[in-house]
């Protein structure tokens, strides 16, 4: 998650926070139908790195968004 929340930072800036939030949305479809998909231990633990990046990221990405909103209401 640290690597996904690194690599999040600076996509955020290019892309948005909604853009972010709905890759780390995609990237944890996908790596949970690898990790339950997965015939060998090499596939199984490449799910689990991309499942931590895109939580990572998405983490990252959903607490930004809270923080600049929460920002404007005091």
């Amino acid at each position: 998650m640290v690597f996904g929340q690194a690599l999040g930072g600076l996509v955020l800036k290019r892309f948005g926070q909604r853009n972010v939030i709905l890759g780390g949305l995609l990237g944890f479809i996908a790596s949970m139908a690898l990790i339950l998909l997965s015939p060998s231990l090499i596939f199984l633990l490449a799910g689990a790195a991309c499942f931590g990046v895109s939580i990572g990221a998405a983490l990252l990405a959903g607490n930004v968004l809270a923080a600049e909103a929460s920002s404007g209401a005091g």
